[in-house]
């Protein structure tokens, strides 16, 4: 099943810095409980995978300036940021690519 586009649900902020540590920062709690998050590299897009199997594209093409630092990535800090605090969730990382060759 494919659900609506990420962006079209909330607000987020993505970020990937040099050596690959990745934080998709986000107001709203998550509509979806997420198992894994998938990159495409062929088409520079991440997808969200929920627990019953459901994918979510992020709904952005990923930019060339952290398309190369994204390689390095292993998992993406989910962050909630909102008036009553923060809360950090890890995600693996799979690399839609790779699962490809297999």
């Amino acid at each position: 099943m494919l659900l609506d586009p990420f962006i079209e649900e909330q607000k987020f902020e993505f970020i990937v810095n040099k050596e690959g540590r990745a934080l998709l920062l986000h107001k709203a709690p998550l509509r979806h409980n997420y198992l894994w998050i998938q990159y495409d590299s062929y088409l520079d897009t991440i997808q969200f995978v929920s627990e019953e199997g459901a994918v979510q594209e992020m709904g952005v093409v990923v930019s060339p300036s952290i398309k190369e630092s994204l390689h390095n990535t292993q998992e993406i800090t989910l962050v909630e940021v909102n008036e009553s605090g923060i809360n950090a969730r890890h995600m693996d990382v799979v690399f839609n690519n790779v699962l490809n060759k297999l």
